[in-house]
Formats: C-alpha cells, structure tokens, sequence
C-alpha cells in the first residue's frame, strides 16, 4: 500500500469514527467548515483534543510526527493522527501535530489520563 494511500485512509478512518462519537454524544453531527485544501474540519462542543507532540512544518518534521504517531499506536493508542496546524484557528501556524480528538473537555482530560502513563510530553487544548 503506497503512503498516499495509508495516510488517506487513516484520515478517512479518523473523520468516520469522529463522526459516529459525535452523533452518539451529541445526538447529531457538529457543522463544519473546510479549509482551502478541502479538508473538512468540524467544530462545536466536542473540540478538546489530547497533543501528544508537535514537529515543524517541513519533511523531517513530518516524518518524527509520524513516527511518534506510530509509537502511541504501538502502545495501545491508535486514534492519533497527524495535522497540519494551520488547519486549526487557534493552534500554532506551521507545525506538524499529533493528536486524538475530537472530546469533550472531561472526556479529553481522562484521556490524557492513560496518555500520560507512557509520555509526559501530552497534554490538552482546544483546537477548532
């Protein structure tokens, strides 16, 4: 499988089970909005996220972020994904960053919780 196609899918995946999270703890879908890529981004209530790290925007940067990604996956958590962080108003422009979410703030900070057990490094923020 090319990266391309893994990297799509991982998104793909995320978004899908984002949205199934939504609908059963909202009771309905948050609106969205989409950034000048296409990317839809969604926000409302469920918009804490648990960061795990972030690396400069440039190839090596992506890599170590991807790399990290792999690592929580490896050790039990694999709803982390890599994003850009101009996608988001109010994280840091130019970054690459690994992080779980959409939650809400309780939910986020039990998350971090068992985060926590294997990297010091995370902490939470809301990003929309």
């Amino acid at each position: 499988m090319s990266y391309f196609k893994y990297v799509y899918l991982i998104i793909a995946s995320f978004f899908l089970a984002t949205a199934v999270q939504a609908a059963s703890i909202e009771g309905h879908f948050s609106p969205a909005r989409s950034d000048n890529t296409g990317q839809i981004i969604k926000v409302g209530h469920n918009d804490w996220y648990v960061i795990a790290g972030s690396y400069p925007k440039n190839y090596r940067g992506k890599r170590e972020a991807n790399k990290r990604r792999r690592w929580l996956a490896n050790k039990g958590f694999s709803g982390f994904v890599v994003y850009n962080s101009g996608n988001f108003y109010n994280l840091t422009d130019g970054l690459w960053v690994v992080m779980w979410g959409e939650f809400t703030q309780s939910q986020a900070k039990a998350k971090l919780r068992r985060v926590k057990r294997i990297t010091r490094r995370a902490y939470i923020k809301r990003a929309e």
